[in-house]
């Protein structure tokens, strides 16, 4: 039944007079592995609710609800393989002590006891201690902005996405934010600097390293979330989405005419 819907979707998307992608990178794949004319895909990007997700007062209780006592990196994601978890505890693992010490690294992520068991052994086969990885499991949303707003670095080390919605997010509530070089991340970010390979535990340790270790760079990453921030919204996706309905809809009563 799998299969069958997802041939589906597929026949049905390769039948459309217009598709709408919510990134560049998207739109690349409907048209390297779905052979969909490009004329007819639209990027629409996507946003959040700059009502919701923006920098807020954290109150101090925040951290000691979630045994937090140092500045710390983060990453949500859904657990799959694809969002590097493992990676980046390795990752984060190969800091120099001197400087890993000083933070904690925070999954806020909703994870079984299997898998929690899971990462913290990996956790301890690379030398870190119990406190220096730590699992949120399941949390409100409302703590989702407040994790966002106090964490010293966001970091996303995914190998695929669509777009990279937490990306953004962490943007909004001016997180210093540095993220994968793959698929859409880099349309998000646009700094090239931020970027590195999600497919190398090397190449993410040392962009953690310059970030927490070089001031120049860690205060370009907190002007670039403003700049980002302020390129997404939904008014803006809106209005590119009603203008390719409006195309296509032109264009469907002309061939219509033509032939009658």
């Amino acid at each position: 039944l799998k299969n069958v819907g997802k041939n589906w979707f597929v026949l049905m998307l390769k039948k459309s007079n217009s598709l709408l992608s919510i990134s560049n990178s998207a739109k690349r794949e409907a048209i390297d592995y779905l052979n969909i004319n490009e004329n007819i895909i639209t990027n629409i990007s996507t946003a959040v609710d700059t009502t919701i997700f923006k920098k807020v007062e954290v109150p101090s209780s925040f951290k000691e609800k979630y045994n937090i006592s140092k500045p710390f990196l983060m990453h949500t994601g859904a657990y799959e393989e694809r969002k590097n978890f493992v990676e980046l505890i390795k990752a984060f693992a190969q800091i120099k002590k001197e400087v890993r010490e000083k933070y904690q690294l925070v999954f806020v992520c909703k994870l079984s006891p299997e898998q929690e068991i899971e990462l913290y052994d990996i956790a301890k086969k690379n030398n870190l201690s119990k406190d220096e990885l730590i699992l949120t499991g399941f949390i409100p949303d409302e703590d989702l902005v407040l994790f966002y707003s106090s964490c010293h670095l966001f970091v996303f080390p995914s190998q695929h996405e669509g777009f990279g919605l937490p990306v953004l997010e962490a943007m909004c509530c001016g997180a210093a934010v540095i993220g994968s070089n793959t698929s859409s991340i880099p349309e998000v970010i646009e700094l090239k600097e931020a970027l590195f390979d999600p497919f190398s535990i090397e190449s993410i340790s040392n962009k953690i390293y310059e970030a927490l270790t070089n001031q120049e760079f860690y205060e370009k990453l907190l002007e670039n979330s403003k700049i980002q921030a302020e390129k997404f919204s939904w008014d803006k996706s809106a209005k590119i989405a009603i203008e390719a309905l409006e195309e296509t809809v032109l264009k469907f009563t002309k061939d219509s005419n033509a032939t009658c």
